[in-house]
């Protein structure tokens, strides 16, 4: 507990884990229903949509499906950024956990 205490030991890759599972299923979602609340409530956010939907209505059935690939590509891109920061900064933490081993090892 005292090494917990004095920031010898990191709980840090448990809770990057916790973190990076929050971040990529619970805030698309939150962002989502946060969007839907603001069409339906704002006027601008209501025109936008208004507007964005007519484009989309326009366009020929390949070019629908093109927007529609591009999205989830674009989605998974973001959820696969989200994934390397997360693997970059446990890896960094472990590093440093393997380090200190090392330097009580040696000395």
């Amino acid at each position: 507990m005292w090494d917990f205490l004095t920031f010898k030991t990191f709980v840090t890759p448990d809770i990057l884990i916790l973190f990076y599972y929050f971040g990529a299923v619970v805030i698309p979602v939150v962002i989502w229903n946060i969007r839907g609340y603001l069409v339906r409530k704002i006027s601008i956010f209501q025109r936008a949509q208004n507007i964005s939907q007519t484009l989309f209505n326009t366009l020929h059935a390949k070019e629908k499906t093109m927007v529609v690939v591009l999205s989830l590509i674009i989605f998974i891109g973001m959820e696969m950024v989200w994934r390397m920061m997360f693997e970059t900064m446990i890896g960094y933490f472990n590093m440093h956990e393997y380090l200190q081993i090392l330097s009580f090892q040696s000395s």
